[in-house]
């Protein structure tokens, strides 16, 4: 769980810099969406701990970081 989460950080800085110099802003809702995994998955780990209310924020913030992307690429 730890090494996906350090991936996914990974993925997601790369990403946001690229699309910060470049101006490339094509980019972004990939930037989301792999954020977006990123919360899921820190929700996921937060809810084995029995941290039920970070776990609930988590996906919550995840699912609208999806919502945005998917608004993003149709608009």
């Amino acid at each position: 769980m730890k090494l996906l989460k350090i991936s996914l950080s990974i993925i997601v800085v790369i990403l946001g810099l690229y699309v910060l110099i470049s101006g490339n802003y094509s980019l972004l809702p990939l930037n989301l969406l792999s954020l977006s995994l990123l919360l899921f998955v820190s929700g996921v780990e937060e809810l084995t701990k029995k941290r039920r209310g970070v776990a609930y924020t988590y996906f919550l913030v995840s699912g609208f970081n999806i919502v945005v992307s998917f608004n993003i690429l149709g608009g």
